[in-house]
């Protein structure tokens, strides 16, 4: 074993002499507290550049026993099993837990897997942002159309020669 650690401790988490209840380090404590919590619930959290990736430790439901459902801006999931019998008794075991799907989350695109270790994964990956033109600059959408872009040129019929005609004896009056 080293003594490293012992000797450097100190230096890393300085603990005061007189109380070494109230410390400078109260929030470190917390957080330390918190992460062990964390760790031991079985839960992890993260946002990133990806999306929301969510890790959920559910190894004491079966595959059949858990369900991820969005619900309005929220990803809702279920595991239950009913009351059973173990090694202690008879247990039962449920929990809902939610989270917020985030402003530029794609709800659309949330997908969820289930390890062989059973973790259960969630990812909402981010919206992808449309290529934002220059303020000058504006695109103009393409119709398609089924007629021909030329139309074929025929002789005017006689019909068609007759009322121009007379269309330009009543402008010349």
């Amino acid at each position: 074993m080293s003594l490293l650690p012992l000797i450097f401790g100190e230096i890393e988490y300085p603990s005061p002499r007189i109380s070494p209840r109230y410390s400078r380090n109260l929030l470190l404590d917390a957080l330390s507290q918190l992460e062990a919590a964390q760790k031991e619930i079985g839960a992890a959290q993260y946002y990133g550049d990806d999306g929301l990736k969510v890790n959920l430790d559910v190894q004491q439901f079966r595959p059949d026993e858990v369900t991820v459902k969005v619900v309005d801006k929220f990803v809702v999931v279920e595991a239950k099993h009913e009351e059973r019998q173990d090694q202690h008794g008879y247990i039962s075991r449920s929990f809902t837990r939610r989270y917020l799907i985030p402003e530029d989350a794609d709800a659309d695109k949330i997908a969820s897997t289930l390890s062989s270790d059973g973790v259960l994964s969630i990812v909402a990956p981010k919206k992808r942002p449309l290529p934002m033109p220059d303020a000058n600059e504006r695109i103009v959408p393409i119709v398609r159309s089924s007629a021909p872009a030329v139309k074929q040129v025929s002789e005017p019929s006689k019909v068609e020669q007759e009322g121009a005609a007379a269309t330009e004896d009543t402008s010349s009056k």
